[in-house]
């Protein structure tokens, strides 16, 4: 008796295991990556707060700085809006696959790459390079 309960068990527990396996894979979405980002903004506020200023002024060159965040921390108090910044800013790439997803379905077409050739990252490049 001892034997099938100890084989229920381990039976039990593999199922367990195989079924919640595959949640953390599926919970890097847009709203997994903000939280990501507001633990972050909170640890650096209490051990490195120079380095959130560093982070924010890279941001606010950001193209999507002027057109789309902007706009979105105007609803947000002094006190959040660095913190709704880095939440904004680290869902992005989110944004941008969301966007080509909608795009290549009306296209009828199926995404290859996410990078946008558009975006000069040079400026960014040479910022992080001087500091």
């Amino acid at each position: 008796m001892a034997e099938l309960a100890a084989v229920s068990l381990v039976a039990s527990l593999v199922f367990l295991a195989l079924a919640v396996l595959p949640l953390p894979a599926s919970a890097w979405n847009i709203p997994a990556h903000m939280l990501s980002a507001a633990i972050t903004y909170q640890v650096l506020s209490q051990e490195n707060p120079r380095t959130i200023e560093k982070v924010k002024t890279l941001l606010e060159k950001h193209p999507w700085y002027a057109n789309q965040w902007q706009t979105r921390l105007q609803a947000v108090s002094g006190a959040d809006r660095d913190m709704v910044l880095f939440m904004q800013a680290v869902r992005w790439a989110d944004d941008i696959r969301s966007w080509d997803k909608a795009q290549n379905r009306r296209r009828g077409t199926t995404p290859t790459c996410y990078s946008s050739p558009k975006i000069n990252h040079q400026p960014y490049k040479s910022e992080i390079r001087s500091q």
